[in-house]
């Protein structure tokens, strides 16, 4: 398809997949920039391209990747998440506090997103707020155990011991 219509920004985006299943990273990077090339507005490009960027270990490079993507798909909880993790991954607590409150804004349900949130809390020291964001995904197959011991930890620093061992 690529050799008929260089201007077929799907093909390499596919390419760019093929690429990426076959480990072949770098390959992979240049057909989703090439994409992007073609179509500036390809989101799906920029998220994938950020993903790849970051695991490389460039995440200022990634982060910029991930608001380009949002400029062009704003509403996607899922970019905005990701987003978070990279700016964590910077040290920008504040800007992922935001964005995380955004994800959870358009989607209230991502309980990655209220465990990442809660650990910002935490860390701030705000924990009433960390513990109203744990006891929401207590029920939560992937993370009800990574938030009860939450919960214990902030008993534990308020020394209410008694309701860290209730835990």
């Amino acid at each position: 398809v690529i050799e008929r219509d260089r201007e077929n920004s799907n093909a390499y985006f596919t390419l760019g997949s093929i690429l990426e299943k076959e480990n072949d990273i770098d390959s992979a990077i240049d057909m989703y920039q090439k994409c992007i090339e073609i179509d500036p507005s390809f989101y799906d490009a920029y998220e994938v391209l950020g993903i790849l960027i970051a695991g490389k270990g460039d995440y200022e490079t990634a982060e910029e990747l991930y608001k380009k993507a949002i400029e062009y798909h704003a509403e996607s909880y899922e970019l905005l998440y990701n987003l978070a993790m990279i700016q964590l991954e910077l040290g920008k607590t504040e800007e992922a506090e935001k964005n995380l409150e955004f994800a959870l804004v358009i989607n209230p349900d991502i309980n990655e997103a209220i465990y990442s949130l809660g650990n910002i809390k935490l860390l701030k020291g705000d924990y009433k707020e960390a513990l109203k964001l744990y006891n929401e995904i207590t029920k939560s197959e992937n993370y009800g155990l990574k938030a009860y011991y939450k919960i214990a930890i902030i008993y534990v620093t308020k020394n209410e011991f008694d309701r860290a061992m209730a835990i």
